[in-house]
């Protein structure tokens, strides 16, 4: 079967699996995107959107895995497989906008936040305590032993290695572009993984310093499960890390000729599609924002009448940010789990030109070491 079917098919159940449950991740708070009080949390409208929602997603969903894998499969057509990945993602988000508009009308319409004791919600946490970077390091230390096992390895064989390296693999396992040997060319990898791991780093150190969203309703229990939450995240994102930078060492091996090219592509995208699994499955359970970890009695505080501000008018669509008052660059995103930017701050833009930059700065530096 074509690597690319076998690549895409996992991808695709992934995003598929996510945007199911994503309505069941977030606070009860903010149901698709939507700012609710919390008397209306439980409200049949919000079950009736929530239905309508899997109703169609499901139907959709069947037809692009059918379009997409199960005619290909039958007609060896594999290559049409990798349109089922932006496909879903596009038909995911309308799903989601549909729902997202429908349920933002039931709210304008009947009124939800009338009589409301609104107050904000976000607080401007303390420095991470001490012990939270040791336990960080703990969770990035996989990312660069690998990265110092692949530079060691390299170093081994390097003398011994062909004129002629590897650069690229066709669906069937045999390279299809080569180049001459060189130090650019043998630790091409090696460059990526201490890019990619030092932006991880970059991120977990900025993501234990964002705000909490807390809910005013239960500012306690709401702050403390952030306070998890941000501490899973991060390790998560190490961890992750690790096992990207584990599918660029097996990259390197197949390029060097020390694992078999009849196996070695899938031995290569293994590490990542289990690491992108186990991560989103487990940031699924935590819920947005740690919505639905565990909060221990000592600290578990009662309903204090209050309901957050509605401010739905800073959200466009629901996913996008725009607040210019805000100094955050990073706020929790209300559709999934993790954080989005604030595209109102200046900053922003300038994070979001260097996240995309980066690979462009990459591939320039493989090829003048070449």
């Amino acid at each position: 079967m074509d690597i690319l079917f076998l690549t895409f098919l996992p991808l695709f159940i992934l995003i598929a699996i996510l945007y199911w449950f994503m309505p069941y991740a977030t606070p009860k708070s903010i149901q698709f995107g939507v700012r609710v009080p919390r008397d209306k949390e439980s409200d049949p409208a919000i079950g009736a959107v929530r239905k309508r929602y899997h109703a169609f997603f499901a139907i959709g969903t069947f037809i692009i895995f059918c379009l997409a894998f199960l005619i290909p499969y039958e007609e060896r057509i594999y290559f049409i497989a990798v349109a089922s990945v932006p496909a879903e993602i596009i038909f995911s988000f309308l799903n989601y906008f549909r729902a997202f508009s429908k349920l933002r009308r039931i709210k304008s319409t009947e009124r939800w936040y009338d009589n409301s004791s609104e107050i904000s919600g976000a607080v401007y946490p303390v420095e991470p305590q001490e012990n939270s970077f040791f336990t960080g390091f703990l969770a990035l230390l996989p990312a660069i032993m690998i990265i110092l096992f692949t530079v060691y390895v390299g170093a081994s064989v390097y003398s011994s290695l062909p004129a002629s390296i590897p650069t690229h693999f066709g669906a069937n396992g045999e390279p299809n572009k080569f180049s001459p040997k060189s130090f650019g060319v043998v630790y091409a990898e090696v460059f990526i993984q201490v890019g990619m791991t030092v932006g991880m780093a970059l991120l977990g150190m900025v993501i234990a310093r964002t705000r909490q969203e807390t809910d005013v309703s239960r500012p306690v229990s709401s702050y403390v499960q952030q306070e998890r939450f941000k501490e899973y995240t991060r390790d998560s994102l190490f961890l992750i890390a690790a096992m990207v930078d584990l599918t660029l060492m097996f990259s390197s091996f197949l390029a060097w000729g020390l694992i078999p090219r009849s196996y070695g592509l899938e031995l290569v995208l293994l590490p990542t599609l289990v690491g992108a699994f186990v991560m989103s499955a487990v940031l699924m359970s935590f819920g947005q924002m740690g919505s639905r970890l565990s909060v221990p009695a000592e600290v578990r505080d009662e309903n204090t009448g209050m309901v957050n501000r509605n401010d739905d008018r800073y959200w466009k669509a629901g996913t996008i940010y725009y607040n210019r008052n805000d100094p955050s660059i990073l706020v929790a995103k209300r559709f999934g789990v993790g954080w989005t930017l604030n595209f109102g701050h200046p900053i922003s833009w300038l994070v979001l030109s260097c996240l995309l930059a980066l690979p462009i700065v990459l591939i320039i530096v493989i090829m003048l070491l070449h």
